[in-house]
């Protein structure tokens, strides 16, 4: 969302106190995708919390990722299919969290057993993460083998 879409989408959460964004990336995977995936953003008022999905300018971007701390520069949010972080992000450029998502035709919100299970397995265990990328990239290549690729 570079540059005066990222101003046009700001000046509407402030406006309304919430929007619905499409997907553009795969940093937020498995649980979001690119299209047909939307997410519905709040306008944050007060701290956001640990795992929320936070929407924050990084330069002339707006970068939907989740929340996995805070230290003395700022917050730390991370993709949930990425393993580096961005560091450092000031209060003032977290502009909402994410309400609701949507992979397909019905909105669901962020709460209940199965999404609060990915989060603890798939967001703060890297560990897990790791070992089904590794599992996957081991498939692709068995695959290519017998392929002859």
């Amino acid at each position: 969302m570079p540059g005066t879409e990222s101003t046009t989408v700001l000046e509407y959460l402030q406006k309304e106190g919430k929007c619905v964004l499409p997907i553009k990336g795969g940093s937020m995977r498995p649980l979001l995708r690119d299209d047909p995936s939307l997410v519905e953003v709040t306008l944050l008022k007060g701290e956001p919390e640990k795992d929320d999905v936070i929407l924050f300018r990084a330069g002339e971007e707006l970068i939907l990722h989740r929340l996995v701390g805070k230290n003395a520069r700022g917050y730390v949010a991370r993709g949930d299919n990425r393993l580096s972080c961005e560091r450092g992000i000031a209060r003032q450029d977290v502009f909402g969290v994410m309400t609701a998502y949507a992979s397909g035709k019905k909105m669901k919100k962020p709460r209940g057993f199965f999404y609060r299970a990915y989060v603890l397995f798939w967001c703060r265990k890297m560990t897990v993460r790791k070992i089904v990328w590794k599992l996957r990239s081991l498939l692709r290549g068995a695959r290519k083998n017998r392929n002859g690729g």
